[in-house]
């Protein structure tokens, strides 16, 4: 699994990526959990001096799709739920995603957002659909 971490991380914040180009950045993965991080300062704040929600919801999918993609097979989204709980504070903010579920054909994941503070700002549920291989690949 460490070669194959690395290689993960090594993929999913390459330079140039939406996420990367927001300085949101992958930093962990589990075999049934995975970690992104955010510096959030004032280019990430909206005008009231908290974290935009925009930069919370682009972490939650991003932690989210980077578990979901964490096993061989890509996946896409085929919904997502969140909610906001209380105001992000700027600072180091994590999201963090984790398996509830992953079946053949569909994956269900948790992902919560915390900021300096340490408390939950943000939660979501995410639905990903596991995309088939052709027959000529391999397992």
């Amino acid at each position: 699994m460490e070669q194959r971490k690395k290689e993960l991380l090594r993929v999913v914040n390459t330079p140039g990526t939406f996420a990367v180009n927001n300085g949101i950045l992958c930093t962990d993965v589990g075999e049934d959990w995975a970690e992104v991080e955010l510096q959030a300062g004032e280019d990430c704040l909206n005008p009231i001096g908290i974290v935009h929600g925009g930069c919370i919801l682009t972490m939650m999918d991003q932690a989210t799709g980077f578990l979901a993609n964490s096993r061989e097979i890509s996946s896409l989204t085929l919904s997502c739920q969140a909610k906001f709980l209380r105001p992000t504070q700027p600072g180091l903010v994590k999201a963090r995603s984790r398996v509830i579920h992953w079946g053949e054909d569909q994956i269900l994941l948790q992902v919560e957002v915390r900021d300096r503070t340490g408390e939950v700002t943000a939660e979501g549920t995410y639905i990903y659909q596991r995309m088939k291989r052709a027959s000529s690949e391999k397992a």
